[in-house]
């Protein structure tokens, strides 16, 4: 059976969205990039057709994203669709015309003008999720935002709010705010997130889940083949997933498995997810209209085997 969640008691989407940062194009931070280079806009346009023709209704972005560029591209792709869900964050103050992150934006009239800004490149009347772009805030700071936040649901501004972190602390911050409906995180075969996962399950949070392929070691972007030597091995940051005297093998091992019954790889990574935690709702990236197709056939092969489960579990 295809995988899905129910949205606020009342709509029942498939149970996978799509993450948009990769469309947003170049930003930065001073010198520091922080996209994931230059984007076509035709090709994302298409892909985003493509994830409607698919049938995905969940759609993940940031105001950030390419200072601005995701949203107005996703604001092109959906308009006029009313039977979709839109989240985007907030948080960072950037110049949408050189493109450089200037700072956090979380008082009142920081977040006020955020959300109006958003609404219209999304050419929306309301956001559906307006979700905390950073993480690790001290409570008071975390109690002003929430009550801006409860302010803007009265108002009909948005629908819901969530919080992007990997801390249960910051979770329990909001604990017992009616209008708190979801928490995004890191969430994959190699970072399970029990704890967060558990704080959601406890305050019936939505779990979204970010990296959902281990940022490409989950997925045909990076396989067992690769050296994991200075010269051509993987980026340092992804060697933490794989702690073992032997990673390629234990790799392998793992790409064998998640490739059952016809699956790629990527797609076992989804029906792991989904095996795992009936509330969990991946939000995998994507360049083009091909990498929508692969993900969006992941629904039809559903969760992972019970017993592919255990043996992957028993690797990681």
């Amino acid at each position: 059976m295809s995988p899905t969640i129910t949205w606020r008691q009342t709509q029942t989407i498939p149970a996978l969205g799509l993450g948009c940062w990769a469309i947003g194009g170049p930003y930065w931070a001073d010198a520091i990039p922080l996209g994931l280079g230059k984007t076509d806009e035709a090709t994302a346009l298409d892909a985003l057709k493509t994830a409607l023709d698919c049938g995905i209704a969940y759609f993940d972005v940031a105001d950030v994203y390419g200072a601005g560029h995701a949203e107005v591209l996703l604001g092109k792709a959906l308009a006029g669709r009313d039977d979709v869900i839109i989240a985007t964050k907030f948080g960072h103050k950037f110049d949408e015309t050189s493109k450089q992150v200037q700072g956090r934006a979380t008082s009142a009239d920081d977040i006020r003008e955020a959300v109006h800004n958003s609404l219209h490149r999304l050419n929306r009347d309301k956001i559906d999720l307006y979700e905390l772009h950073l993480e690790g805030l001290k409570a008071e700071e975390a109690d002003q935002i929430a009550d801006t936040l409860d302010a803007l649901v009265a108002e009909g501004t948005i629908g819901q709010y969530g919080w992007v972190t990997d801390h249960v602390s910051d979770v329990q911050n909001w604990s017992g705010r009616d209008h708190f409906g979801a928490v995004q995180h890191e969430f994959n075969l190699l970072h399970p997130a029990n704890g967060l996962r558990a704080a959601c399950a406890e305050q019936k949070l939505l779990s979204v889940c970010r990296a959902p392929f281990a940022m490409g070691l989950l997925s045909h972007q990076i396989n067992h083949a690769n050296s994991f030597g200075d010269a051509d091995g993987l980026p340092e940051h992804l060697a933490h997933y794989l702690q073992s005297e032997d990673p390629q093998h234990k790799l392998a091992q793992i790409h064998d498995l998640l490739r059952t019954d016809g699956r790629t790889i990527a797609q076992g990574a989804l029906g792991w997810i989904w095996a795992t935690d009936s509330n969990a709702l991946p939000i995998p990236g994507f360049h083009t209209a091909d990498h929508v197709k692969e993900n969006a056939k992941a629904l039809e092969l559903g969760p992972l085997p019970t017993d592919v489960v255990d043996a992957l579990n028993a690797l990681t």
